[in-house]
């Protein structure tokens, strides 16, 4: 079996992708008074849905190949979002300097630009991946969902401590076992519902 996670094939592209921001959040409305109290849970986590165009033979062996590779939810794999670049241009390495709640305070070690709410990022090596939410300045932005396992460091930067802006990844894993459909002109459809690995 591969290494995990595996990075999908990547033409032809989606044609939809549609995603889900998970929040472990129940509320408490009293019959009497109508008050509701609110309780916010740790769990926050993508999931995602995609369906690709039809595909011929050739393509279809490749997608059928990387998705029986992750063994049903053995197997874990790469989505990246459709926005792979920020929206304004940035550029040198943003090394975390401190997490709170959902801040992170950054020093732009190098390099041009700022984010902008939407932006996608990867933080450090844990693979998660985060939207920007707020820009409070040019060196703290707020992110969802709430940030985890992110270590930071002094100078120099290392893989735990920097912000990937650039080509933003998650890892996630199949809700189901694999499965594709054939019509008549043999052109085969793969749909995938996917979560975040936390």
């Amino acid at each position: 079996m591969p290494t995990y996670p595996i990075i999908l094939p990547s033409s032809p592209s989606f044609t939809s992708i549609r995603w889900n921001a998970h929040s472990a959040v129940a509320v408490s409305t009293s019959k009497f008074s109508g008050k509701e109290v609110v309780y916010a849970h740790a769990g926050q986590y993508w999931e995602v849905e995609f369906d690709l165009p039809p595909l011929n033979a050739s393509q279809s062996a490749q997608f059928a190949g990387a998705f029986l590779s992750l063994n049903g939810r053995e197997g874990t794999f790469y989505v990246y979002p459709s926005e792979r670049q920020p929206q304004s241009p940035i550029t040198g390495t943003k090394l975390i300097r401190s997490v709170s709640d959902y801040e992170v305070t950054f020093e732009s070690l190098s390099g041009t630009g700022s984010f902008t709410v939407g932006d996608w990022v990867t933080l450090g090596g844990t693979g998660g991946l985060y939207r920007v939410t707020a820009v409070t300045s040019s060196t703290v932005i707020e992110l969802w969902p709430k940030p985890r396992g992110i270590t930071t460091s002094e100078p120099p930067a290392t893989t735990g401590s920097i912000i990937y802006y650039s080509n933003p990844r998650g890892k996630f894993r199949l809700y189901d076992s694999f499965s594709w459909d054939m019509d008549l002109a043999r052109n085969y459809g793969i749909s995938i519902a996917a979560r975040e690995v936390i």
